[in-house]
């Protein structure tokens, strides 16, 4: 059985508005859980550093974090050796769309008529003058 579009609709619209109304809830619970797993991550390493090694629970300790420490260094080192290559093609995929953008833009322009244009100027010239009037009040 297949599922209608507005059967996806009525079960996702809901879900998209409740997503943006509570958001920062979201986003704190999303931190929290988060948090939760690191603890629990680093709750497995002590209790398995301790027991593999007969340590004490302060030793423990002090291992984990450096292990994880290690493992945060690892993962930044690789991050940073991969940021300028995916700079790189945002850089080249933006002036891309910046250039495509803009030739279809004045293809617009060059095609449409003088009233079109007026037009545009007009509402350019409106939009402006309301959002400086906003900021001054």
């Amino acid at each position: 059985m297949s599922i209608s579009l507005k059967q996806k609709i009525g079960f996702g619209l809901p879900i998209v508005i409740l997503s943006y109304m509570l958001f920062d809830t979201l986003l704190e619970l999303f931190l929290e859980l988060l948090d939760l797993a690191f603890e629990g991550i680093e709750y497995v390493f002590d209790a398995a550093i301790e027991h593999l090694f007969d340590t004490s629970r302060h030793t423990a300790q002090v291992v984990t974090f450096y292990l994880l420490f290690l493992i945060a260094a690892a993962s930044l080192y690789r991050l940073s050796r991969r940021l300028p290559g995916w700079y790189e093609a945002f850089k080249a995929e933006w002036i891309d769309t910046r250039h495509q953008l803009g030739a279809v833009t004045l293809d617009y322009w060059h095609t449409s008529s003088a009233s079109d244009r007026m037009k545009w100027g007009s509402a350019f010239t409106i939009g402006v003058g309301m959002l400086m009037w906003g900021l001054l009040i």
